[in-house]
């Protein structure tokens, strides 16, 4: 490891200075790792434990592994809102849609005063040819449409380890959640109000729960929002692209995918799915 006099001497920033000195100071600390443990196991561990080795928790984030990815099956369609409200369906997802984008001028401002200047992708996915695998593998899934105009807002992926040690797919939405007004809060259930229930003697108390896996990948994003949760462009044949909405595709040409199902991340996903 670098020394803080050999790295603050290459003009680091007050915080990278205090980062490295706190770095240091935790691996002194922990001391020496088993000798069977790589540095980046150490890493990892430091980064989420006080000690070596025990029970501790191992960190939630995932490196991409395409065989460990939990996602629907090939095939899967999302089911459109308008059909999810009933009667009256398309005239209140249209509504809902006007009413919950912001200007172009309001959302890019907000964005600046985040200072967020990209979301957060798995490295892995920085490679070209895998992230346009990923990308098939989305679209086959129903979770992902194309498009040959560039987006207006863009979202990356990255994952986190699910206790059964599959991957979950999460999609970084913090530019995209800016072009929208604050989500409708939502009432849930919680283990404070459970322990609120009174009953008499007499009564009996009858509760269920269920589990629908995927959840938020069985809702389909309406349309006239996709282009504020689009992907990075990708090669039409790193996709097997040849054509769209009946028009030839050159294998050349740069494709646009959009998300086509409601994202974890989005702010307004909970109202939607509730």
């Amino acid at each position: 490891m670098m020394t803080g006099n050999s790295f603050f001497g290459h003009g680091a920033s007050l915080a990278q200075s205090r980062a490295l000195e706190f770095v240091t100071q935790s691996v002194h600390a922990m001391g020496a790792p088993p000798e069977d443990l790589s540095c980046q196991g150490a890493l990892e561990m430091l980064r989420t434990t006080g000690v070596y080795g025990g029970d501790q928790a191992p960190s939630a984030l995932g490196s991409y592994n395409p065989a460990l990815l939990s996602l629907p099956n090939e095939g899967n369609v999302p089911v459109p809102l308008e059909d999810l409200w009933g009667q009256g369906g398309p005239e209140f997802v249209g509504t809902f849609v006007r009413n919950v984008i912001l200007p172009e001028s309001v959302a890019k401002s907000k964005i600046k005063a985040t200072g967020l200047r990209q979301c957060y992708s798995d490295p892995l996915l920085r490679h070209p040819k895998t992230f346009a695998q990923l990308v098939r593998r989305l679209h086959d899934c129903g979770l992902v449409s194309y498009s040959l105009e560039p987006s207006k807002s863009y979202v990356e992926l990255f994952f986190v380890k699910k206790k059964n040690g599959m991957l979950r797919m999460v999609v970084d939405c913090r530019h995209s959640n800016e072009w929208f007004a604050p989500p409708i809060g939502v009432a849930l259930s919680t283990g404070d109000a459970l322990s609120r229930i009174e009953l008499s003697p007499h009564d009996n108390l009858y509760f269920a729960s269920a589990d629908l896996k995927d959840a938020f990948y069985h809702l389909e994003l309406p349309h006239g929002i996709r282009h504020l949760f689009g992907l990075r462009g990708v090669r039409a044949g790193d996709i097997g692209l040849e054509s769209l909405r009946g028009k030839p595709v050159p294998w050349h040409q740069t494709v646009f995918p959009q998300l086509s199902a409601v994202p974890m991340g989005w702010s307004w996903a909970l109202y939607l799915c509730r």
